[in-house]
């Protein structure tokens, strides 16, 4: 799992190095995008990040957001994005008793 920027000084892991490491490992990596995801789009907007933040990373798998803090949704709120449909699937879960 990589971080960035992290609560509460705004550091960066490094992204490609760790998801590299996890790809040479064949296992994904999650990135907590927590209380950046508007990152996700400073490039477009002509900011220039240290580092690749999405899924143009390789071995980079799912990005979260908690779209509460700064892209003003409802408290608690959260998104949790996967590259591929596959792996979406397995994120599914039904309760009918609940």
């Amino acid at each position: 799992m990589v971080s960035g920027p992290e609560y509460p000084f705004g550091n960066f892991d490094n992204i490609p190095a760790i998801c590299a490491l996890a790809k040479s490992y064949n296992i994904g990596c999650h990135f907590d995008c927590c209380i950046g995801f508007i990152n996700l789009f400073a490039e477009e907007a002509g900011f220039k990040l240290q580092y690749l933040c999405d899924f143009r990373v390789p071995g980079l798998t799912s990005i979260s957001c908690d779209t509460h803090k700064y892209g003003h949704g409802p408290k608690g709120y959260s998104v949790c994005l996967f590259k591929t449909t596959e792996l979406r699937s397995h994120q599914f879960y039904v309760c009918m008793t609940w």
